[in-house]
């Protein structure tokens, strides 16, 4: 059974202690291919950590549905991201959730935390 507070606390020690890897990320995002209008569903938005990268490619009318099943996750991507214009936060569990909209790209940043060689 999913535990929020628990979730928010596991996820808050991990982006105090887990380093992101530039380059890996910026590599990874470029395979996408994303285009400057694409429509963009961040399964798993956490912290929005990771959302400068998508947001750097859509240089048009594009944007990130910012999904996550944790409320102080997306907070606190919302505090940091949501003056952008390039990103929506959706609360909810999208592995459960009936999910509308026609999205260009689906972007599951969930395992590249671990990545430190690619």
């Amino acid at each position: 059974m999913f535990d929020p507070e628990f979730h928010n606390l596991l996820l808050r020690k991990r982006d105090e202690t887990v380093e992101n890897n530039p380059q890996a990320i910026s590599l990874i995002v470029a395979r996408l291919e994303l285009k400057p209008d694409n429509i963009v569903l961040d399964a798993t938005a956490g912290t929005g950590q990771l959302l400068p990268y998508l947001f750097k490619r859509l240089t048009g009318s594009g944007w990130v549905d910012a999904y996550d099943l944790s409320c102080g996750q997306l907070e606190q991507a919302a505090a940091a991201y949501g003056s952008s214009a390039k990103a929506r936060f959706i609360l909810g569990d999208v592995e459960h959730d009936a999910i509308f909209g026609a999205y260009d790209r689906l972007w599951c940043s969930a395992c590249f935390r671990r990545l430190t060689t690619l």
